[in-house]
């Protein structure tokens, strides 16, 4: 499946690196997988791509995995954010992401109290939020998973410059895949997009990253 155009906000090196990772089919032979060899312009000490536009975290009404209303922008002022878009269905690129993460979070110690990792579903359809809660548990219970109704998830992934998810060959059944966002977004606590780790960013890489994302060290 081709990669999505990105809204032209994004600065010309962000797009011309984005546009290779945007969309995935969910397939370790996307335009996503192989992100990791198109030599992009990575942020001074940063294992990501710099994103350098400042739109405010767009508004959105969102339901937490256990049910309950959860306040994303009171969440991102106290500490820095991890977003990711993906559903639980997801083959390889959302647990891989997911479970590298998890990983780098143990062997650096850094814990929930230090960073948000925040999996905002674009299935809505089947990822009701007791099956976020499950599915995120079996990688750190720590984790916050995000449900909204399919207008509000594309609605908000517009609002940061991304395309809505497409869902592939859904004709009824509840096989169907889904091509969604395959970056990581790190956040500040302004709710400022800073850096963009796409997939095959590995487990030493996020260790690396980890404490100074903590830290909101973005020089």
């Amino acid at each position: 499946m081709p990669a999505a155009t990105i809204v032209p906000r994004l600065p010309r090196v962000v797009a011309s690196v984005l546009a290779l990772l945007v969309l995935a089919g969910c397939a370790p032979t996307s335009t996503t997988a192989t992100m990791r060899s198109a030599q992009p312009e990575y942020a001074p000490g940063f294992n990501g791509v710099p994103v350098d536009y400042a739109s405010e975290i767009p508004q959105a009404q969102f339901t937490d995995d256990d049910g309950e209303p959860f306040d994303l922008r009171a969440a991102m002022r106290e500490r820095p954010t991890l977003m990711y878009f993906g559903y639980t269905h997801c083959p390889d690129i959302c647990p891989v992401h997911l479970a590298n993460i998890a990983t780098a979070m143990e062997n650096t110690s850094i814990g929930a109290d230090q960073i948000n990792v925040v999996f905002v579903s674009a299935d809505p359809r089947r990822d009701t939020p007791e099956v976020l809660h499950d599915y995120l548990a079996a990688f750190d219970a720590s984790f916050i998973g995000l449900w909204a109704p399919q207008a509000q998830v594309d609605a908000f992934m517009g609002g940061l410059g991304l395309p809505p998810p497409v869902m592939e060959n859904p004709s009824g059944s509840e096989q169907y895949t889904v091509g969604h966002p395959g970056q990581v977004l790190a956040f500040d606590t302004t709710g400022r997009a800073r850096i963009a780790y796409p997939f095959g960013t590995r487990q030493s890489q996020w260790a690396q990253d980890l404490p100074r994302l903590a830290r909101e060290d973005w020089s």
